[in-house]
């Protein structure tokens, strides 16, 4: 990708902890991240990964790897540390939590914002659309892979999550992830869940 102009600083006021999740309620799941984050479990299942993008990103490190158990995967960015990942879903879902790693100090986000279905975002959108929520980032949190909990009421019938990476501190050249996982909920699964229910009972 070509460079693209630094962005200014939003004026939006980040949360000001990334609220780390109680509890992992679940045994470890891929990559040894927790298969659930207290009622919310897994939905990675329910990602349209054929059709995921991210910009800026590192062709070499590109943002698949964030979905591969390895160790050693990774997603950089190229020319600056910011970044725009795209995840559709197959199904609609809600989103109550993200897990994220980071194992490079040097090369961590410090801020997150999280937009809910938008078709597309640009670099120049991330700048002038309100986001769902904007989380500053813990290093611990990053490092250990701590879920962080979402203002769950702002995640509810998600189609489309655009999830934009910064390290607005002048010195950071890359952002480097090595993990990600959502946990929420399926609207499908749980329509599913009531038929059997309703089958069970007749």
């Amino acid at each position: 990708l070509g460079g693209h102009a630094r962005l200014t600083r939003r004026s939006v006021a980040p949360s000001r902890t990334s609220m780390a999740a109680e509890g992992d309620g679940g045994a470890g799941g891929a990559g040894g991240a927790p298969a659930a984050v207290g009622r919310f479990s897994d939905i990675m299942a329910s990602l349209d990964q054929t059709k995921t993008h991210c910009l800026n990103e590192d062709t070499r490190n590109d943002h698949h790897n964030l979905f591969l158990d390895g160790d050693d995967s990774r997603l950089a960015s190229d020319c600056d540390p910011q970044l725009i990942l795209s995840l559709p879903f197959l199904d609609t879902v809600k989103v109550g939590a993200i897990l994220l790693r980071a194992p490079d100090p040097e090369n961590r986000p410090r801020i997150m914002r999280l937009f809910v279905n938008r078709t597309a975002m640009s670099f120049e959108d991330v700048e002038s659309v309100i986001p769902a929520q904007e989380i500053e980032l813990k290093p611990e949190d990053l490092e250990s892979g701590t879920p962080i909990k979402l203002d769950f009421v702002k995640f509810q019938r998600v189609n489309q999550l655009h999830i934009f990476f910064d390290n607005d501190d002048g010195e950071t050249e890359k952002t480097v992830l090595s993990s990600l996982r959502l946990y929420g909920a399926s609207e499908k699964r749980a329509d599913v869940s009531k038929i059997e229910k309703v089958g069970d009972d007749e």
